[in-house]
């Protein structure tokens, strides 16, 4: 099969022709890479999921402790890395998005540069060509996850983890190993899981097609990888105790996570007929394409526990980075049967966003921080540093300005336990807030249910006072009426 061969273990690295140059075409696409991931991520619309970073960046800046003041189940970096920039450019919901989007284009670059490496010396105009195309549906694919994210922070780590890792099996040099390894350590901050697939995926690869006299650099290289992926865990260890962590990071979302994330495996089935077919079209390409395989194997594993087009679309860089070397003309009918499979697949997955966009063209650059809502609880709930949103919308907290009574960002019945949910009514009953936000329906995809403790509470002690489109104020019974009355 006419495939080129990626560069052998301890061959020199293979790199594009001129791959500086920063011509017309480097600019434009650049640019418009740029512009791309702008139009998809510059928009507030009170996401979930931004949610839980925004309230725990703003628990961490009003003096609150992360697993001690309050409870997470997410690796720490998204957190402190927020509050870090809000530091230095002010509490804004933009300096947080702005994070996001700095993240998917150094990601993208990565993604980028990965496929130089593959492609070697010998780049022809189409290769480039179908390099930047596979660079887009990286941004694209973005589109599906949200900018101020512990799965979008971590993606630039994760990318030049594996550049590095690449460079390292194509030149056998050790600071390659090194910080190929540092990396994915750090990403441990971020998408713990994640670092841990990766780094065992990277080793077991580097050990694999280290032969012959490339055996030793194989091993010492490995070595390095690993001490250096041990240098940010340490870190975390020294930080927390390896205690709190485990119950955490580790035992709270193995043992509870899957409850409320039960997905049909089709999206999975469907990604994973994608890498398997690009598998036995390079199955003769060379270590370097075998470590990119061996990684998108492990990645996309590692997104089973929910399988959905934000997840799974994030862990496919290493393919996307193939894309040029998968889809270069080849003759043979088989051999088209596949590439026309894949190519079809890889465009596939970007339908379901552009049908969401093209019918609700209103998401570009939308912002929901004025609500009704919220303007009814900057108005009318009094002075209390406190509101209680549930059960799945965190960002309302930091877009308030207030703090959330309970140590929860987020309950979920079938995720959290029965003591915790009494814990936070302990917490509600102490702090007594004035007001509740309450968005039932947006909850209904992970099956919860009303009848636990903090929801019969709020029902005996609050009433409805506002609601739009699902979105409900309650205020204390005891309150003042003329703050009451109802409003639809």
């Amino acid at each position: 099969m006419p495939i080129a061969a990626a560069p052998q273990t301890g061959e020199t690295p293979g790199r594009c022709a001129n791959p500086a140059r920063f011509d017309v075409f480097t600019a434009t696409f650049a640019a418009a890479s740029i512009l791309l991931l702008v139009l998809l991520h510059a928009r507030n619309l009170l996401d979930s999921d931004e949610g839980v970073i925004l309230n725990g960046a703003w628990n961490l800046l009003n003096d609150r402790r992360l697993y001690t003041d309050f409870f997470e189940f997410l690796a720490p970096g998204s957190f402190y890395l927020v509050l870090a920039a809000w530091k230095v450019f002010g509490s804004s919901f933009w300096v947080a998005k702005c994070i996001g989007i700095t993240s998917l284009v150094v990601a993208a670059f990565g993604v980028h540069r990965i496929g130089e490496l593959v492609l070697g010396v010998r780049t022809r105009r189409m290769d480039r060509n179908l390099l930047a195309a596979s660079t887009v549906l990286f941004c694209i694919y973005s589109g599906y996850s949200p900018a101020i994210n512990h799965n979008t922070f971590h993606l630039p780590l994760a990318v030049w983890s594996t550049y590095f890792a690449v460079r390292a099996l194509q030149q056998g040099n050790w600071r390659m190993y090194a910080v190929g390894g540092l990396l994915a350590g750090t990403c441990m901050w971020l998408l713990q899981h994640r670092a841990v697939v990766m780094a065992a995926a990277t080793l077991v690869a580097f050990l694999a097609l280290g032969r012959g006299t490339a055996r030793s650099a194989s091993l010492w290289g490995s070595t390095a990888y690993l001490l250096a992926f041990l240098i940010p865990v340490a870190a975390l260890l020294f930080c927390w105790s390896p205690s709190v962590l485990l119950e955490n990071l580790i035992v709270f979302p193995a043992t509870r996570y899957a409850e409320v994330n039960v997905m049909k495996p089709t999206l999975f089935l469907f990604s994973a007929s994608l890498v398997v077919g690009a598998a036995w079209l390079l199955r003769r390409a060379g270590a370097t394409v075998s470590l990119l395989l061996a990684l998108q194997a492990a990645l996309l594993l590692s997104v089973l526990h929910r399988a959905d087009l934000s997840h799974v679309t994030s862990a496919l860089f290493p393919l996307l980075a193939l894309i040029p070397l998968l889809l270069r003309p080849m003759s043979p009918v088989m051999v088209q049967a596949f590439q026309l499979w894949i190519a079809a697949g890889m465009l596939a997955l970007t339908v379901p966003l552009f049908t969401f966009l093209s019918i609700n063209p209103e998401v570009f650059f939308a912002n929901w921080s004025r609500h009704p809502a919220l303007e009814f609880v900057r108005e009318r709930c009094g002075a209390s540093p406190y509101l209680y949103a549930g059960p799945f919308a965190p960002g309302l907290y930091y877009e308030t300005r207030r703090l959330n009574p309970t140590r929860y960002s987020i309950l979920l019945t079938r995720l959290h336990t029965d003591e915790q949910f009494v814990d936070a009514r302990a917490d509600l009953q102490a702090q007594q807030p004035p007001c509740v936000i309450t968005h039932y329906a947006m909850a209904e995809k992970f099956r919860y249910t009303t009848e636990n403790p903090v929801d019969v509470w709020i029902s005996a002690n609050y009433d409805p006072v506002f609601e739009l489109r699902g979105r409900q104020v309650w205020m204390a019974k005891h309150g003042d009426a003329s703050a009451r009355t109802p409003e639809r």
